[in-house]
């Protein structure tokens, strides 16, 4: 019963981390085509999807490395070229 409520504690912090990290990257008003992202473990953020900017791209670790429990920010995105056919 308590490894059972650790987990779902463990689920609910990297949940709200998600929702989290999905705000920063709303605000930071960024050129992308639905960006995800996931949290496969407790303090590493996996965001993927497609960049239009190059500089974008450079944004992403530092806005997000400073959240509060974001300890690595793994960022598997593609750059593709605004309008690339």
């Amino acid at each position: 019963m308590k490894s059972c409520s650790t987990y779902a504690l463990d689920a609910l912090e990297r949940l709200s981390q998600t929702k989290r990290i999905e705000a920063s990257l709303m605000e930071m008003d960024l050129r992308h085509a639905g960006l995800r992202v996931e949290m496969p473990a407790k303090g590493v953020a996996h965001i993927t999807g497609v960049l239009y900017k190059h500089e974008d791209k450079g944004r992403i670790p530092a806005v997000i490395g400073r959240i509060p429990g974001v300890e690595k920010v793994q960022l598997d995105v593609t750059l593709v070229p605004v309008g690339y056919d």
